[in-house]
């Protein structure tokens, strides 16, 4: 999958279509129309939900990088050495948490603000068609560095 797949919105035809649907169940024979019902709303609900875990990722990659910022311009250590500083501050606010595990979920969250940033910004988010974060694991941060600079040399043009 490309960075430019990533990126394709949802018609607002579709954003209607999983839209979530109240429906009293109670009143809903049982059989393959309630099943069906039932379908419409949970894919709805998924939906929703995956918007709002990349929304998410947007807000941790922000908050981090805000934090190695900080600790950069204020400590004048080394960006190594402060994300380092807040892989243990995580580490220590979350003992089942491994470096491994959080360096993964941090190089996800940067992949996504990366991409999304570079297109708008998090408002981008409630537009887009795929919605599944391993997708844009799956892209190298040389690829996202390409794309970013190609987005660049496209704005100079116009």
């Amino acid at each position: 999958m490309e960075i430019k797949d990533l990126l394709e919105e949802i018609s607002e035809e579709e954003i209607e279509e999983v839209k979530l649907i109240e429906v009293n169940w109670e009143e809903m024979e049982e059989g393959v129309s309630k099943c069906y019902n039932k379908l419409c709303e949970w894919e709805g609900f998924l939906f929703m939900e995956k918007r709002k875990m990349l929304e998410i990722y947007y807000d941790f990659e922000k908050e981090f990088e805000r934090k190695i910022t900080n600790l950069t311009s204020k400590s004048y250590i080394t960006e190594k050495s402060a994300i380092s500083k807040v892989y243990k501050e995580i580490m220590g606010k979350n003992p089942n948490h491994t470096y491994y595990n959080i360096k993964k979920r941090v190089e996800k969250s940067r992949k996504i603000f990366l991409i999304i940033f570079t297109v708008g910004g998090k408002g981008k988010i409630s537009r887009l068609k795929n919605l599944n974060s391993e997708d844009f694991v799956r892209i190298s941060f040389k690829e996202i560095e390409k794309w970013i600079e190609n987005q660049r040399t496209e704005i100079l043009i116009e």
